[in-house]
Order: structure tokens, then sequence, then C-alpha cells
């Protein structure tokens, strides 16, 4: 008789089930553990009060990866509700002026995203009994962290960008409550830049006017319009903040002429930066030079154009005309049917021909009838 040991395996099987979910939790508790040790995170406070107060938060990832990070703080608070009584032990009563809605701004590469992650994640690390990587941090019970930052786009949707974007807005929209922490980075990019920031300041004030119920908010944009336009003022909940760049345009090295220092300082940002951005990425300084003249003709300040960038700009359409040629020829090519060698003779002497027709001009092309039924077929 054969001893069948799969059968006994299998009939502990709920007993081995349970056994692996416990070794998974615990080995997920020793790498936290490990991890706190290690980097160097604190114990956070839990707090009933709906409110965010990090001191030097620290992304867990990214500042494994660069030889010096840049840690921040982050306070901010949600909506109290008619039960909220206020928490003196965290130190914010209703005297104190605390925001519900951080927005930043500022160039590209400043650090944006890796802040608002940074944030999110310690909230999420508190919420399941892990230390975090900050020097100080209270956390507000969070019922929710809802996101828009990055769009997943699948050949299985049959949605834009942009539609994806919209459907993560209006999720939020939905079930966002007061406990919530809301993270949207450049919510609007997907389309035209004046409904996108309209779309983005209507969905900033739908929260806003939420007052006592409003969640929390961490916004990242480059719709620099909505501050100096007033659309979205400071106050009633609303504050602005930027992540430090100096520029020295006069350096010699296109390294030296930005410097990313990653301290979060309070107020709207600069310009985007984005053309010094590209030329750091390594575009072509012919383009960025008509980036240059098309960002002046946008502005409407078309009387600072240059000369020298108008001669760029017939350039660049002249060398678009070329290209478009050399397309035209190499179709004209494509439909030749060239005679085989051992063809007569008769038709190897209008191979000459052919090749003359394909470099023919769209005029000469058009009038001549002969050359374009020994081009077609």
């Amino acid at each position: 008789m054969v001893y069948d040991l799969s059968r006994e395996i299998l009939g502990e099987r709920p007993a081995i089930l349970e056994a692996s979910k416990l070794f998974g939790e615990l080995d997920s508790l020793i790498a936290l553990a490990l991890a706190a040790v290690k980097y160097g995170w604190t114990k956070p406070q839990m707090t009933a009060s709906n409110i965010i107060d990090i001191a030097d938060g620290r992304h867990p990832l990214q500042e494994l990866l660069v030889p010096s990070f840049i840690p921040n703080d982050c306070v901010l608070t949600g909506g109290r509700g008619e039960a909220d009584q206020d928490d003196s032990s965290t130190g914010y009563g209703k005297e104190v002026e605390v925001p519900s809605i951080l927005i930043l701004t500022g160039p590209n590469s400043s650090g944006k995203s890796i802040y608002m992650k940074q944030v999110a994640l310690i909230v999420y690390l508190a919420h399941i009994g892990s230390y975090v990587p900050a020097s100080r941090a209270t956390i507000g019970i969070t019922d929710r962290i809802l996101t828009r930052i990055a769009t997943r786009e699948t050949m299985m949707a049959d949605e834009s960008a942009f539609c994806i974007d919209l459907k993560q807005a209006a999720f939020s929209v939905h079930f966002a409550t007061r406990r919530s922490l809301i993270v949207a980075d450049e919510f609007g990019k997907g389309t035209t830049w004046h409904c996108g920031a309209g779309l983005l300041a209507a969905y900033v004030t739908h929260f806003q006017t939420l007052d006592e119920y409003r969640p929390k908010l961490l916004i990242g944009t480059h719709f620099h319009e909505l501050h100096d336009y007033g659309v979205l003022p400071r106050g009633n909940g609303i504050e602005y903040a930027h992540l430090d760049v100096r520029l020295d345009p006069d350096a010699e090295e296109l390294e030296d002429q930005i410097t990313y220092l990653y301290k979060l300082l309070s107020g709207p940002g600069g310009q985007s930066l984005g053309i010094l951005c590209a030329e750091l990425m390594g575009v072509e300084g012919r383009i960025l030079e008509q980036a240059e003249y098309f960002l002046k003709v946008l502005k409407g300040n078309t009387n600072q154009a240059g000369g020298v960038t108008r001669e760029r700009t017939r350039e660049v359409i002249e060398r678009g005309e070329r290209l478009r040629s050399a397309e035209r020829v190499f179709q004209r090519f494509l439909t030749l049917k060239i005679p085989e060698a051992d063809a007569p003779q008769e038709e190897l002497d209008k191979v000459k021909d052919m090749l003359a027709w394909c470099v023919l001009s769209d005029e000469e092309h058009d009038d001549d009838n002969e050359d374009v039924e020994m081009g077609g077929g």
C-alpha cells in the first residue's frame, strides 16, 4: 500500500494558508522595523484631529537614490465637522490658520511630485502601524488617500489620457470626505491650457466651498495663471508653495544656469522654465530658439522677436518643405516597376526616365502625363 502524503497535506490546507498569511504579515513587519532602524524613521503620533503635521519629511525611496535628500515640512488641516472638538495637544486650535489646500507651482524637475508623494506615503505608513521617514509626524485619522498622479494608459480601455484623468478627478469628488487626503499632480494638462486651468480651478473651488467638510488637498500645477489672475487667491484655506530654484543665466556651463535646492518655500513659484529644462535634456538649440520665438508670439509680445529668430523660423519652414519633397520622391519611387536585368532593352532604357519622373516637382508631375503612366502601377 502506497502512503498518499499529498492527501494528508491537502487535509491541512486551511491551517497552511493561515500560517502563510501570518508569516507574510510577520515578514512585512520585520521589513518595516529594519527600515525604521536603518534609515532613521520615527514613531508618528496618531490623533483624532483632522490634521497632517510633518516635520522634515522624506520620500522613503527617493532618498535612497540621491547623494543628499532635502527634507521638507507639511502642515494641512481638513474640515472639523460638527462633532469635532479642538485638540489642544496638537497645538492647533481654531485660532491658528492652517491651509486645507496647498497648491505647488514652480519649475519642472524642482521636486513637486516627489514632495506630494512623500506626504501621501508618510500618511499611509502611519496608518499601517509603521514608523515614518520624518523627524516628527502627527497624523490625523485618514479614511482615504485619493490620487490623480500617474495616468495609466492601456489598449484595453478605450479612453484618452485626459478622460482617464477626468475619471480619477470625478471619483475623488464623489468619494472624498473631510477625513480624506487628495493628491492631484498636473490635473488638466491633457487639454488646452485655458480649459485645463478652468477645470482645475473649479475642482479646487468645489472642495474649498465644503468649508467644515473639506478634505485635505495637495495640488501640483504649472497653471500659474490661477494665482496671477486671482482665480484662486491665497486665503480661505488655500495656500501656495514652491520648491526653491536658483538661476544664474550668466553661468558659462549650462548645468550651472539652474540649481535645484528642493527646499519648500511659501508663496507661488516663478516660471516653469520648460525651455531651459529642454536644453538640459539635450533638445537641439535651433528648436529651442524657435520655442523662445513662438512663446513670445503666444504671449502677444511679438515686438521682442528678433530678426535672427525670424530667420530661424523661415529655415525651419524651408527644411520642412524639403523633407516633404523627399517623402514625395520616396513614395513615387515605391510605385515604380523596375524591369529585371534580363528584360528587353527597350524596357531597360526607360529606367533613367522613371528615376527622373520621381524627382519632378508637383507642377511638373501634374503636367507630364507620359511620366505619370510610366511611374504608375
